[in-house]
């Protein structure tokens, strides 16, 4: 199977976090469908999502604030994981 948002977690036993290969810490998030198939993703406490349709992922150190809907970081998701790596929703 030819997954292009793959990532590489690791898990730190000691303080029980999941971290990426970049170092950025990663929570874990899963549930069920009504089907009764279960999915997990994980959201990167790096970047941050914003209310716009596209061009909504953020990193933290860089922008407190969307530019074009307005909303500040500690309003809003973190962003997953998946998303950040495919490159594709990143704020312009």
């Amino acid at each position: 199977m030819n997954n292009n948002n793959y990532t590489k977690v690791l898990y730190n036993h000691n303080n029980d976090t999941w971290m990426n290969s970049e170092g950025d810490t990663l929570e874990l998030l899963h549930g069920s469908i009504e089907s009764g198939k279960r999915y997990g993703f994980f959201l990167n406490n790096s970047y941050w999502d914003c209310d716009c349709e596209d061009n909504y992922i953020h990193k933290r150190s860089e922008s407190e604030f969307c530019n074009i809907c307005g909303v500040h970081q500690e309003d809003m998701p973190d962003s997953r994981e998946h998303e950040i790596k495919s490159g594709e929703h990143f704020a312009k």
